[in-house]
């Protein structure tokens, strides 16, 4: 296939032939790797056991390959001396000739290699190579479980996009039915959510004593329409040594021919305006001469109100038109991201002495003076490019944290950067029995499938015709009864109230409105709307145009996207529409609110999700206090609101005293039963059968309830909902960060963090408020927290945890669910004395004693560690909500605080670390970039790694490995190589130090309260490590701090390099002897 592909031009579909192989080491079964390379077309490996300074010698395996690989150090590279003893890695090998079709790809971490090869008509094809975890280590379901979620991740980005095959060693046998772990049923949801497939073919693991036991390799494959062959286990493979039989596949695939032309680039003609860029002022004079226009015109009939509302759709769209800075779209691709005044000028100029240097005949004198001013400007251009990048990241660095929890546009728009999502659409679509084919069947088959849904069934209606029948006619007596009941005009502040209250940012509705175009617009369409509005409100009647909806199929993300019953509709009404309903709202709602049922928690102001739990949980508690087995009977609605028989819910809102012309504008069943037992081991009495509707509603081990998952006792609760949220948490963090992030690479550490609190801690925290794990379930949260957390920072597995906390502003997980549950508790205290929640809060504190399970007995034992006073008086206590917050984060923060600053004392390692300046929610100073340089992001890591102790130096590097010389430093080798060594006494690094030194001594003597004869050498590593340890001491400002903390970042990555490299060469000068 190479052959022809290198002799040919022309894109054919061609057999190619894909080869898995866990080879157990790549240096002792070259030859096995050489044979299947040379007989197939891509050979993806798993456990090379090569680090990343070794991973040529994957090129050396033969003379016409090519590979992508990575080491289990790729993320933090071993210098090359001293390395211990090979062990995992991942590597894709090719031929030299498809190199033109190949590209690598960055996802996923080091137990997963990607590449890219580029199809015909852009049907790409990923390949993944995957290495999951054996059971060997402490920890292993958790990396399992981590490597599985970076796995879907890749297969969310490129699924919609490109074909996938997935081949390695996964450690499972998935055709062992006998077999049933944790790990095993991880993985088959995994495959069976992503829609992947595979082949059971033979057993590929052979013991050390010849006898093949098990099915561990295995091809994922995602390829639609392409069949590929039955996986082929190659057991006969000559000068094998590995303990893995090689496994193979073949797909009919179609190769590109233009690799340059892979992506086509969309033109989208109704693009949205850009408010920020739109010119205002011009805007609302056109807005207001419009409207002035069309007020002088006759309005008194809904005829006539259509016919405005036409007029003004029309003149809005043009006015924002006029006004929008929008620029018309080119297919070249832009040779700048940027582009300011200060960089027209220097292109200029490089621009004219280039010119100049190209008349002189290209002479490269270092004396010539065209030739030094083309340097110069060249220099000067790139120096300005980098400056308005600088500005651009520090931009959006701000956009990001100012953004809040509740901001979810913000995720959504880092998600699909982070995804690249290109524009797609399915071909075929499944509505009913029926395959409708073609870019237009599609469409209609849309527009049948929500039409389906939008129609009653005469099911519902047969089953109850005689009470539907009475519902019809009382709705007919209602009608007439309430059209000749006037109702007050609409006021100005009742309109400018509703339209500040509609979410802007939102799609345009089906007349390409925002509601930015009426806020943005002038007084005269105020007045304008209000007639319009008024006149609605006389005829008691909505015209039809504002009923018009634009549905967008959103696909649910679960089961085949080529079914129609696996999108749910999203429907955008007219704007205008909108402003209507909101003052009706405004009106009816305290009508609405009097007849609301008291248990009802959705939508109700001061009220949220936890409200409405917390009584199911303490049913769950109930149930172990008094050892007895309760039944939850959880109903689910059947249908939408847009889907059920609306003259139902229109006669309860008469009832409920909407009684006016109000009313002619306005114009049950997945259900289970859980048994709940007061400890999960307990045999199950006889159960009771619950019928609905004549139908025995089935019995289930658990269910989702206000997105908590409920089972059948208080501690399954617990282990079920922990588990799903670090699973939600980990996935979040690779849609929003990629599935290989780590702290050098992307967003600095101070944005990424943020982007940790306000998107994954709500994901992982979610509902742990009301099931308060204790023990160990408290420690798989903190543990995952901790994990994730270092290596957001680069930081190795065994930095101080307290450090980890320090450097963050991130309390441990304790304090932040214990801050949760007073927050609950706080709201259950604010809400009215005759609330459900209060008063099961009366009755639980006062008659449960300590030992008893109670959530509220768990608040009362949480405020007497933090010493915040009785629970029973907060209940009464005169107190604004705000104000009983601040005092519960007071008191759980100043707790915390002594406790994590009293641990980082302990360590050796955090001597030089300021723990006095911890405050939780503020991240260290240390972690703040001032210039968003990406050469000065990556400088971080290695300061933060010396400043925590987890810098691996010379001795330590001894005692592990057992290699050279004892604790002498390698660059000088006299003195032993401590952290005081390597940063001040070294004379090896005297020609980096000293130049960055002086610069040091010079801002804190000249700008500072520092004297020459106070920086000592323990003072100045004290600089160099955490200058604001002195910061008080001599009153050194922050932006003096900033400075400082540039340059001896600086510093400790200069020698970090320099040391690097200098064990480089002792390496190079071994290998030659």
């Amino acid at each position: 296939m190479a052959d022809q592909v290198a002799q040919s031009t022309e894109a054919s579909n061609t057999t190619l032939q894909i080869v898995s192989f866990n080879c157990k080491s790549i240096k002792s079964c070259s030859a096995t790797v050489r044979d299947l390379i040379r007989q197939n077309d891509f050979v993806l490996i798993q456990e090379h056991w090569l680090f990343e300074g070794q991973l040529n010698l994957i090129g050396e395996i033969d003379a016409n390959v090519n590979y992508a690989a990575k080491g289990v150090d790729k993320y933090d590279p071993l210098p090359p001396i001293y390395l211990p003893r090979g062990y995992g890695g991942v590597a894709i090998i090719w031929k030299m000739n498809l190199d033109s079709i190949i590209k690598t790809l960055d996802d996923g971490r080091e137990r997963i290699q990607c590449v890219e090869v580029l199809g015909k008509d852009n049907n790409n094809l990923i390949l993944i190579s995957i290495y999951l975890p054996s059971t060997g280590s402490r920890d292993h379901y958790e990396e399992f479980k981590d490597t599985i979620d970076q796995l879907n991740e890749i297969v969310l980005k490129y699924q919609d996009t490109h074909y996938i095959i997935i081949g390695g060693d996964l450690n499972e046998d998935l055709g062992n039915i006998d077999r049933i772990n944790k790990r095993k049923d991880y993985l088959e949801k995994f495959v069976k959510e992503t829609g992947l497939k595979y082949d059971n073919e033979g057993k590929t693991f052979v013991k050390v004593n010849g006898e093949e036991c098990s099915e561990l390799d295995y091809f994922l494959h995602k390829l639609g329409k392409i069949k590929p062959t039955h996986k082929q286990v190659l057991n006969s493979v000559m000068n094998n040594t590995s303990d893995h039989h090689p496994i193979k596949m073949k797909i009919l695939y179609g190769i590109s021919n233009d690799a340059d032309c892979k992506n086509l680039t969309k033109d989208c003609t109704n693009r949205a305006v850009k408010w920020d860029k739109v010119d205002i002022d011009l805007y609302v004079a056109i807005t207001n001469e419009q409207s002035d226009s069309i007020l002088n015109m006759p309005l008194e009939t809904l005829e006539q109100a259509t016919s405005v509302l036409e007029q003004v759709h029309g003149f809005l769209n043009d006015a924002a038109a006029t006004c929008a800075a929008n620029k018309p779209r080119y297919n070249a691709k832009p040779k700048l991201n940027v582009w300011s005044p200060d960089i027209k000028l220097a292109l200029d100029e490089m621009r004219k002495y280039y010119a100049q240097w190209v008349k002189q005949g290209k002479i490269k004198d270092p004396e010539n003076n065209i030739y030094q001013q083309r340097l110069r400007t060249k220099k000067e251009f790139r120096r300005q490019v980098r400056i308005e990048n600088a500005k651009v990241k520090d931009t959006e660095k701000q956009r990001i944290m100012e953004t809040r929890t509740k901001d979810t546009k913000l995720f959504h728009q880092l998600v699909k950067i982070n995804r690249k999502n290109r524009g797609n659409a399915i071909m075929d679509l499944h509505v009913g029995d029926i395959c409708m084919s073609g870019e237009q069947n599609v469409m209609e088959g849309f527009k049948q499938h929500f039409r389906n849904l939008a129609t009653p069934e005469e099911s519902t209606v047969l089953e109850n015709r005689q009470y539907h029948q009475q519902v019809e006619y009382e709705i007919g007596l209602i009608t007439e009864m309430v059209k000749d009941k006037n109702i007050p005009p609409a006021t100005l502040e009742e309109l400018q109230k509703a339209i500040k209250s509609i979410n802007k940012g939102k799609s345009a509705d089906i007349y390409g409105i925002t509601v930015e175009h009426i806020l943005h617009a002038g007084k005269n369409l105020e007045m304008l709307l209000l007639n319009l509005i008024n006149i609605i409100f006389k005829e008691g009647k909505v015209p039809d145009m504002l009923k018009e909806g634009l549905l967008t199929p959103v696909f649910k993300n679960k089961g085949e996207k080529n079914m129609a019953t696996n999108y749910r509709g999203i429907t955008v009404l007219p704007v205008l529409n909108k402003v209507i309903e909101t003052i009706v709202k405004l009106r009816i709602n305290p009508a609405v609110l009097i007849t609301q049922n008291v248990t009802q928690r959705g939508f109700t102001a001061g009220s949220g999700p936890a409200n409405a739990a917390l009584p199911v949980e303490e049913i769950y508690r109930e149930a172990k206090d008094n050892n007895q087995e309760y039944e939850l009977v959880l109903l689910d609605a059947k249908s939408a609101f847009d889907v059920v028989i609306h003259s139902h819910l229109m006669k309860r809102l008469y009832h409920a005293g909407i009684d006016d012309k109000h009313w002619t504008i306005i114009q049950t069943k997945k259900s289970v039963a859980i048994n709940i037992k007061p400890k999960p081991t307990k045999k199950e009495t006889l159960l009771e059968e619950y019928t609905l509707n004549e139908a025995i509603m089935p019995r289930v081990d658990s269910a989702m309830h206000l997105g908590i998952i409920r089972t059948n006792s208080m501690k399954q609760n617990i282990i079920a909902n922990i588990e799903e949220n670090i699973k939600k948490s980990r996935r979040s963090a690779y849609a929003l960060l990629g599935s290989g992030f780590h702290g050098e690479n992307g967003l600095d550490m101070e944005t990424i963090i943020h982007l940790f609190k306000i998107y994954i801690l709500p994901v992982l925290l979610y509902g742990m408020d009301l099931l308060t794990p204790q023990s160990l379930d408290l420690e798989k949260l903190e543990k995952f927290q901790k994990k994730m957390l270092k290596q957001l920072m680069s930081l190795p597995t065994n930095t101080p945890d307290p450090a980890i906390n320090i450097l963050t502003g991130i309390l441990p997980v304790e304090a932040q669910i214990h801050l949760k549950v007073m927050t609950l508790f706080i709201n259950v205290c604010t809400q009215p004395n005759e609330s459900l929640e209060k008063q099961l809060a009366r009755r639980q504190l006062c008659i449960k004693s300590m030992n008893s399970n109670s959530w509220f007995i768990q608040v009362k034992t949480i405020m007497l560690k933090y010493d915040l006073g009785n629970a029973s008086e907060w209940l009464d206590i005169q107190m604004k909500k705000d104000e009983l917050l601040n005092k519960a984060k007071k008191g759980i923060n100043a707790y915390w605080i002594e406790r994590t600053t009293s641990l980082a004392k302990l360590y050796t390692g955090l001597r030089y670390l300021n723990s006095d300046i911890f405050m939780p929610g503020k991240i260290h100073p240390i972690l703040r970039i001032k210039h968003q340089s990406p050469r000065d992001s990556k400088r971080v890591p290695t300061k933060i790694k010396l400043l925590t102790g987890t810098y691996i130096l010379q001795p330590l590097r001894y005692k592990i490995y057992k290699e050279g010389t004892e604790d002498h430093c390698i660059a000088c080798e006299c003195k032993e190589e401590t952290l005081e060594h390597l940063l001040i006494e070294c004379e090896a690094w005297n020609y980096l130090r000293d130049p960055i030194l002086q610069t040091i001594k010079n801002l804190l003597t000249t700008n500072g309260n520092v004297r020459v004869e106070d920086l000592t050498c323990e003072m100045t590593i004290q600089v160099l490590m955490d200058i604001t340890k002195i910061q008080k001491i001599y009153r050194i400002t922050s932006d003096l701090i900033s400075q400082i903390e540039f340059q001896s970042r600086r510093l400790v990555f200069l020698i970090h390099n320099a040391r690097y490299q200098l064990v480089m060469k002792d390496q190079a000068k071994k290998k030659a002897a």
